[in-house]
């Protein structure tokens, strides 16, 4: 629609004019890169705008405000802790969707370099993550069946999702694949080449449905 166009490209615009106000304002930023809904343009009404910056300095906790009704995000890091987290093997699927968002502000090519290592990570990165995302699958599945003991509905449905979560990340790394965030980890897994039997039931929890099946 018309008015989804023109609120994206409003948001985009804010992200373009925060990202120039950051260099401006703090000479030790080396790039600042936009991530999310925003960046891929499939941004709704309500979505909030993600940037991670590179700087030397802090702070590193995350800056969070409000601008023209738009919430944002700014994630401070610095380039030897991105580079060591995006390297290093975790069962966490979606921490390098952030690749798939634009660079806004990027001299050195930072951006560049690091997609370049990823897209060279060695083929044991993949199997030790997935078995980083299945120890945490099973932490959950524990508590998910203790919940169910305790006949505890709310932490029996958090738990199953959490499980069901964890499950899929281990598809995708085995699939040497990386979900772009935590909001397309229920439809992304379709494009999977190799799916165990049965992993519909697992995406259906992620979809709100039913926790005992």
């Amino acid at each position: 629609r018309e008015g989804d166009v023109m609120d994206r490209a409003r948001r985009r615009r804010l992200a373009e004019e925060l990202a120039a106000k950051v260099v401006r304002a703090r000479k030790d930023v080396r790039a600042v890169v936009l991530f999310g809904s925003v960046a891929r343009g499939d941004d709704l009404p309500d979505s909030d705008v993600e940037l991670i910056a590179i700087a030397a300095k802090g702070p590193w906790e995350p800056t969070r405000f409000v601008l023209d009704g738009v919430l944002f995000s700014v994630y401070w890091k610095r380039w030897p802790s991105l580079m060591q987290s995006m390297l290093e093997p975790d069962g966490d699927a979606h921490r390098r969707g952030f690749l798939g968002g634009v660079a806004l502000y990027d001299p050195e090519g930072l951006f560049r370099k690091l997609h370049a290592r990823v897209a060279a990570l060695p083929r044991t990165f993949y199997p030790k993550s997935a078995e980083e995302a299945l120890h945490g699958a099973y932490e959950y599945l524990c508590k998910t069946r203790n919940a169910w003991r305790r006949r505890d509905r709310a932490n029996l449905e958090y738990g199953a999702r959490v499980t069901a979560y964890n499950l899929a990340s281990v598809v995708a790394l085995l699939n040497r694949r990386h979900f772009t965030s935590e909001n397309t980890v229920p439809v992304e897994w379709r494009d999977f080449p190799d799916l165990p039997r049965g992993f519909d039931r697992i995406t259906a929890v992620l979809q709100g449905g039913r926790s005992d099946r």
